[in-house]
């Protein structure tokens, strides 16, 4: 074989093996991505508290894009309980979300959305907060997935805060040990 040829196919596989080196870095950070349920008690425990201290001045941070509000695939999302109806009043996704009822976003079934409504606030209201089940479309996508919400009030004010991870198989009896229920 001539030098230019083994030459050549030295540079090929070397090319194919930093290829396939990228590509598995490519994955790890794609795995990486995806929020995770620890992480969404963190940041809902740190929003609620946050929300307790400063009231309603402490919802702006989570009404528009931001490192607080939007990580990975996921973000803190506030909605007001009074008066037995909850209302958005915070997405940083969803801006038009702002003081429309939740039953009126989450026409995504098969359950209705007074009863998800209904649970995010009964679920937030618990000692240490509670993990919902519902289906919700991806941030930029139209098709609703499976998708688990962690919600817990901002103790002192008629707002509860969640954030959730899509998940096709985690188990709210799961979830609810992360949060000692």
């Amino acid at each position: 074989m001539s030098r230019h040829f083994m030459a050549s196919r030295r540079t090929a596989i070397a090319a194919l093996a930093v290829g396939l080196v990228l590509a598995g870095v490519g994955s790890v950070r794609a795995q990486q991505e995806h929020a995770t349920p620890e992480e969404v008690v963190q940041r809902v425990q740190q929003a609620a508290q946050a929300i307790a201290e400063t009231g309603q001045a402490g919802l702006a941070t989570y009404r528009t894009t931001n490192a607080t509000s939007v990580w990975k695939d996921s973000y803190v999302t506030v909605v007001s309980c009074e008066g037995g109806t909850a209302v958005g009043v915070a997405h940083p996704i969803r801006p038009e979300f702002k003081d429309v009822p939740v039953a009126r976003t989450l026409t995504y079934g098969p359950r209705p959305g007074e009863q998800i409504a209904t649970e995010f606030c009964a679920a937030g209201r618990k000692p240490h907060g509670g993990w919902v089940e519902y289906n919700f479309p991806k941030p930029g996508e139209a098709q609703a997935e499976r998708k688990v919400g962690y919600f817990l009030a901002a103790q002192g004010t008629p707002y509860v805060v969640g954030a959730g991870v899509y998940d096709p198989t985690a188990t709210i009896e799961v979830l609810d040990k992360l949060t000692g229920e």
